[in-house]
């Protein structure tokens, strides 16, 4: 058996405020906890991202594909903000636009861990060129190549899991924001989510 839809007052605009707006101001509060806790996960991704995207900007001059990610981290970080306001107003399709984003993210970085171990497991390492063709040199650094070997998979192993566990589950986790969006709409009064998707808090 399917409950009525909930009965809600007018607006105070319109009735003039009373007692039962502040309840239902603190109820909607209550219930909205949630997804103003989604909006602030995904400015705080934002932030991470632009700023992580930003030193791999920096960092990869010189590198064609690393200067690819950290841009195109940068360019995910602003759909990550906009993401971030558009839970703010209520909108239903902001969690699917927010786990694709994180789906992005998760495979360029999973396109470039995988790129770049390959090439540290198959090409000389940084010991290995800085020694060149000096052979006492080489002997010498030869001891220290396993262990560049083993840092770049841990490096890059690393972020592959990152991508998976991390970017995969922000990804599901703003999946699963849809119904309690479209619940939180069903439930509230129209006038308190007019003023939030008018991008008012309340």
């Amino acid at each position: 058996m399917t409950q009525p839809p909930p009965i809600h007052l007018a607006s105070p605009a319109v009735t003039g405020p009373s007692p039962q707006h502040l309840v239902q101001i603190s109820e909607a509060r209550a219930r909205g906890k949630a997804i103003q806790r989604c909006a602030a996960v995904a400015n705080f991704s934002g932030w991470t991202i632009a700023i992580f995207g930003a030193l791999t900007v920096i960092t990869s001059i010189g590198s064609l594909i690393g200067l690819i990610l950290g841009v195109g981290m940068c360019v995910l970080s602003h759909f990550e903000f906009k993401g971030a306001k558009e839970i703010r107003r209520l909108d239903p399709a902001a969690p699917k636009r927010l786990a694709r984003n994180q789906m992005i993210l998760a495979g360029l970085v999973l396109i470039y861990s995988v790129g770049s171990l390959y090439s540290a497991l198959t090409q000389p390492g940084a010991l290995q060129q800085a020694a060149g063709n000096d052979v006492q040199l080489n002997s010498m650094l030869a001891p220290w190549e396993g262990f560049e070997r083993m840092a770049y998979i841990a490096i890059y192993s690393t972020m592959v899991a990152a991508a998976i566990l991390g970017c995969g589950g922000t990804a599901l986790y703003y999946a699963r924001k849809k119904p309690q969006i479209e619940a939180y709409l069903r439930e509230t009064p129209p006038w308190i989510v007019e003023l939030q998707q008018a991008g008012m808090s309340v």
